[in-house]
């Protein structure tokens, strides 16, 4: 480890939400974790005790109600709007549930290719490429499914597909809510690794 500084710091992370009644609920209560690059680090805990609301708060997807997330220097729950823009294509989610995280009518090529649209506009010739590369390294063809549409592919393959798109970036940041849950046995250890 030596004396790395941590890519991702979260310091004393707390987020309350109000139920239907009104009353707060805590679903994440003084939260505390570095990671630094290369490192690998495995939120684990029985159905309900906050690690889908942790993972959302260090994309502030949701706002901590307090504690500090400090991803790559920057305290994003400081940052203006335009500022996290700008350090989103850094820290990509993978989401545990693929069937609400991609419109079904899209094509998987424009679904991978889409980070590449937003973010790196420039070197279109590339990203063909880009997007094949991705696809593969989660065990798919890009000539078998870069043309199907979302919703001809199985829970598994779309689960693939998610985490092509969030890796064609290379961010410097994966955050992962159970992204194998929905895989076969024989693929989860080819994804982890």
């Amino acid at each position: 480890r030596g004396l790395a500084k941590p890519i991702l710091r979260v310091e004393d992370l707390v987020v309350t939400f109000r139920n239907a009644a009104r009353r707060e609920v805590q679903a994440v209560s003084g939260v505390s974790f570095e990671v630094r690059k290369g490192e690998t680090l495995g939120l684990v805990g029985e159905s309900g005790c906050g690690k889908s609301t942790t993972a959302k708060a260090v994309m502030r997807l949701v706002e901590p109600t307090s504690g500090r997330v400090i991803f790559d220097g920057e305290e994003i729950q400081q940052l203006r709007p335009r500022k996290l823009r700008l350090l989103r294509p850094h820290f990509q989610l993978i989401s545990q549930n693929p069937l609400s995280a991609v419109n079904p009518l899209r094509r998987v090529r424009s679904i991978v290719e889409e980070p590449l649209r937003l973010w790196r506009r420039e070197s279109k010739s590339s990203w063909p490429g880009e997007v094949a590369e991705a696809l593969q390294a989660v065990g798919l063809d890009a000539s078998v499914v870069g043309e199907r549409l979302a919703r001809e592919l199985s829970g598994g393959q779309l689960q693939r597909v998610c985490i092509a798109r969030a890796l064609v970036l290379r961010p410097k940041l994966l955050v992962a809510d159970e992204p194998i849950a929905s895989l076969d046995v024989s693929i989860q250890a080819q994804i982890l690794n």
